[in-house]
């Protein structure tokens, strides 16, 4: 538990029987639950993570703790893949904190994402609860980059596709964070309690879909800095096909949030209240023109020979994208603001009851 809040960790597993000991092992003891999610190991990963998880018991830990597989549950309906496991877990989680199995009633809690293969430093779990134990995000990510050592220990091909992965969700959210990549994050209660699981994305890619969803949401999006590992773990990800599905989501999602956030209007999900229609225009207009000419640039730098209009196109490039970026990070952070207060003003005392499911948030009941 930390300030107040209990803590639950969710880990992916696919044949990491050679890290998962020392990933379990590490884990601070005030966590309060542990949920591992076997999906379609071939190797001893079940068996290693079962005795580690008993041996953290017997030197004393409280907590709770629970392996799930994905290829044997019904629930799961045969889903398989990273993004497809940390949904399992954490679902399973939540469900188990509804049941007061490992959370006393009403009692705030928040879950973090581990992964298996030990890259990710549990000594920095503390850091990325903070902003949430202190209101002051829903949703934090570790960066990589913000980090004294940076990126420096990752191999050159995963850098360069980091950075360019980086600056295309920041465009597909509207966002501003330095390593959106990174899947070492943790979730309030609320955010996991009212997220919608039927958006499904089961494979590498899942970060950005989930920052997409948060994005939509409205939810409070921070970073604080982590530590990069790279100890020679297998990466199972395949690099071309990997870049044009990820590509493809963050395009259908910049063109989707665009409706959403400028021709739609809509604040957020616990109301339908709309901006003014004059004020929906101008956006609209202003965003949807920028972003055609970036295109329009695009294409004409691609067709001419021209060295000198090339330079023109792309200054004129840079400013269309700066306007983007300026009108969505304005509009970001004042429906992050509206999202914050509709919330605590439509779920009075929230430490006294806890959040329904997304299809009956407007409408908050006690149980």
């Amino acid at each position: 538990m930390q300030a107040g809040w209990a803590v639950g960790v969710v880990i992916p597993a696919r044949d990491e029987e050679m890290h998962i000991g020392g990933v379990l092992t590490n884990l601070p003891e005030w966590v309060d639950a542990i949920v591992v999610v076997n999906d379609k190991s071939s190797d001893n990963t079940v068996d290693v993570a079962i005795d580690s998880l008993i041996a953290r018991q017997k030197r004393g830990w409280n907590g709770k703790w629970w392996l799930l597989d994905l290829a044997t549950s019904d629930a799961n309906e045969g889903r398989s893949g990273v993004g497809a496991a940390i949904d399992y877990g954490m679902q399973y989680l939540r469900d188990k904190a509804d049941a007061n199995k490992w959370v006393a009633e009403n009692k705030n809690w928040c879950a973090a994402v581990m992964d298996g293969d030990g890259q990710m430093c549990p000594h920095d779990l503390a850091a990325l609860i903070s902003p949430i134990t202190e209101d002051v995000a829903d949703h934090v990510k570790g960066s990589r980059s913000m980090h004294s050592n940076g990126l420096a220990q990752m191999p050159v091909v995963r850098r360069v596709g980091t950075w360019v992965l980086a600056h295309l969700t920041n465009l597909a959210c509207g966002t501003k964070l330095s390593d959106p990549q990174s899947g070492f994050v943790v979730s309030s209660n609320e955010v996991i309690e009212n997220w919608d699981f039927s958006s499904r994305w089961d494979g590498y890619g899942y970060p950005n879909h989930r920052l997409l969803q948060l994005a939509n949401g409205n939810w409070r999006v921070r970073e604080v800095p982590v530590k990069s590992i790279y100890n020679g773990a297998k990466s199972h990800l395949r690099i071309p096909s990997f870049f044009i599905r990820v590509a493809s989501l963050l395009w259908f999602g910049l063109c989707s949030r665009g409706w959403n956030w400028y021709v739609v209007g809509r604040r957020n999900k616990f109301t339908q209240k709309r901006i003014s229609t004059s004020l929906r225009i101008a956006l609209s207009t202003m965003w949807f023109t920028a972003w055609s000419s970036i295109i329009g640039v695009l294409l004409l730098m691609l067709m001419t020979p021209d060295s000198l209009l090339q330079v023109i196109l792309g200054l004129f490039f840079v400013l269309a994208m700066g306007i983007c970026r300026a009108i969505d990070r304005e509009v970001c952070i004042i429906r992050e603001m509206e999202f914050i207060n509709q919330r605590r003003g439509k779920i009075a005392s929230f430490q006294s009851r806890k959040v329904t499911r997304i299809q009956n948030v407007v409408n908050p009941l006690h149980e």
